[in-house]
Order: structure tokens, then sequence, then C-alpha cells
């Protein structure tokens, strides 16, 4: 499969009984090094997450809940 950086936005999903957050973010936001995600990676949440979480809540539009129904 060929590799296109023509991304508008970019789908993050962080799922979990005790967390789920759904948003939209950018490049910025995943190349982050508090944040260390990487595009079509699963990843357990580690503490040092909390942060970039905080951050997606306060500064994006993260809706609650929204994983589990995507």
């Amino acid at each position: 499969m060929a590799s296109s950086n023509n991304y508008v936005g970019i789908l993050l999903g962080m799922g979990n009984p005790l967390l789920d957050i759904s948003s939209l973010v950018d490049d910025e936001f995943l190349t982050n090094k508090v944040v260390e995600c990487h595009r079509r990676k699963l990843l357990m949440a580690p503490l040092t997450l909390t942060l970039a979480l905080r951050r997606l809540v306060r500064k994006m539009t993260a809706e609650g809940a929204a994983l589990q129904g995507s």
C-alpha cells in the first residue's frame, strides 16, 4: 500500500473502560515527545500520557465515551 501525506486530520481514538476519548488531532500532537504515539498503532496509556490527554481535552474538541460507538 502506498503511503500518502495528504492528511486533513488524523483520528486518534483512545479506548479504555476508565478513559475513552476520540478526537481529530494534527501531526504535531502525535509527534510531541510526551505523547509518543504512532499512526495505526495501539498502545496502553502510561501515566506519562496524562498531560497530553489533559491538553487534548482542554484545547481540542474531545468527545467522551465516543470510541466504542465508532
